[in-house]
């Protein structure tokens, strides 16, 4: 959400901490409760991104980053894996974190080239990103946001792919006991659904797991250009059915199978002609003849008997077909008869033996 749509107090501050001038006009990105725009660092010169959310937002999560960046940074100060960060706090109604401004995304450069990557691009991605996420989990941090969006190549040297977007890392493992988190369900919100492993689409709680699957996810959409799921529509949406597609599957297995369409149902079957001569002692003679040419003559050959059924099917599709688009109200079904007689019966469980 963008933080001018965010309904907040949306009146940006124009300098952070004194020496970064916001240039609110250029934004980067939205974030759920602010932005990132671009600022001029007035002390050297130099370009870099700011990171804004409104105090007021539901999720604190720029904090909980900053603390991350933090963390994972002092072991390995200059390590190419995550953006320099040069100053977190509040200004104004807005918690800010500044940080070295990088290049495009991974996303923003697969848009812009003509067709998917090549093997070989890919493969050089794979290595790198391997490594940034391993690294990320040797500080017992999980990502849980893994996607082409959230890595960014350098703005002097395009050949190295930064990490972003910390927003929703979390421990995996507590540092001192070093005890693994545990097997959780019902754990929603967190990913996004075109990049989420299955486990967390599902509501497990991440591990270290689900990030690789993500970047797994990353490496074959980079190859193919899509990803199976990337164009099914909202299930939430509305949507209309083709009730005739549908009946259409079963008529032409119907078909297939060389079916007469006779509407004789398993229970309307009658005792077929050698168990009726088994029984007669093999009687066949005339009255069963007379008996079938009776039955034609009154309804007709198997051919117009067949082309009236399927006629008659036509036509019952087509009135189910108007029906499905009658939007006239649909009178309630009194059921109290129903339920008085299901409230007298008595049903007896069975007790195990």
């Amino acid at each position: 959400m963008s933080c001018r749509d965010s309904g907040y107090d949306n009146e940006i501050p124009q300098v952070i901490a004194g020496r970064y001038e916001v240039k609110v006009e250029k934004q980067i990105a939205d974030t759920n409760a602010g932005g990132v725009f671009p600022a001029i660092d007035t002390n050297t010169g130099q370009e870099v991104a700011i990171k804004i959310e409104h105090r007021l937002a539901h999720r604190r999560e720029l904090e909980g980053e900053y603390l991350i960046y933090r963390r994972v940074s002092l072991n390995v100060p200059n390590a190419h894996t995550i953006p320099s960060i040069r100053w977190y706090g509040k200004e104004g109604n807005y918690r800010v974190l500044v940080m070295d401004m990088l290049g495009p995304t991974l996303q923003d450069l697969f848009e812009s080239h003509d067709g998917p990557f090549s093997l070989k691009t890919v493969l050089m991605i794979a290595d790198q990103l391997i490594s940034r996420v391993e690294y990320l989990h040797s500080q017992l941090y999980i990502h849980r946001g893994i996607k082409p969006d959230n890595f960014c190549v350098g703005r002097q040297d395009q050949r190295k792919i930064y990490m972003i977007d910390l927003a929703f890392g979390k421990r995996y493992m507590d540092p001192k006991l070093k005890w693994h988190i545990h097997y959780l369900e019902n754990r929603w919100g967190f990913a996004n659904s075109n990049w989420c492993s299955l486990n967390m689409s599902e509501g497990i709680r991440a591990t270290r797991r689900d990030d690789l699957e993500s970047l797994g996810y990353m490496f074959v959409f980079f190859l193919k250009g899509s990803l199976p799921w990337h164009d099914v529509s909202d299930p939430f949406e509305k949507s209309s059915i083709n009730y005739n597609n549908i009946r259409q599957l079963f008529r032409r297995l119907f078909l297939e199978k060389g079916y007469e369409y006779d509407w004789e149902f398993d229970w309307c079957k009658k005792p077929n002609k050698e168990s009726v001569a088994q029984e007669n002692g093999n009687k066949v003679g005339e009255d069963k003849k007379e008996s079938l040419e009776a039955h034609d003559k009154e309804n007709g050959s198997n051919t117009e008997k067949h082309d009236g059924i399927s006629k008659e099917i036509d036509e019952e599709s087509n009135n189910i077909s108007k029906a499905d688009t009658d939007q006239s109200e649909i009178s309630p079904i009194d059921n109290t008869g129903l339920k008085q007689v299901n409230e007298g019966k008595h049903i007896k469980k069975l007790k195990p033996k």
